[in-house]
């Protein structure tokens, strides 16, 4: 069964390199940036979550105008970069 075309761009589902059990959640750092000065409502929220598994580290960024959202965006991406890259060479 081929992938959905939404999903084509992502590799096959492999053993993980980074067992759930060893994900280390790092720093969280929070911006709000406002885009037009004019309107308040136009501000968005920037979060960025720093990860590692073993020696391997990686950060990722969630954007939105809700910091739950932005938050959830972020560490979503972060788990799923833990699960699909490919395993470090030895």
């Amino acid at each position: 069964m081929s992938p959905s075309p939404e999903r084509a761009h992502l590799p096959r589902a492999q053993p993980a390199p980074c067992h759930i059990d060893q994900l280390q959640l790092g720093r969280a750092s929070i911006r709000e940036h406002e885009l037009d000065p004019e309107s308040a409502t136009g501000a968005k929220t920037r979060v960025l979550i720093e990860a590692a598994c073993g020696e391997d580290r990686w950060s990722t960024i969630g954007v939105s105008q809700n910091i739950i959202e932005a938050s959830w965006l972020a560490l979503c991406d972060g788990l799923e970069l833990a699960l699909l890259r490919p395993p470090a060479d030895d």
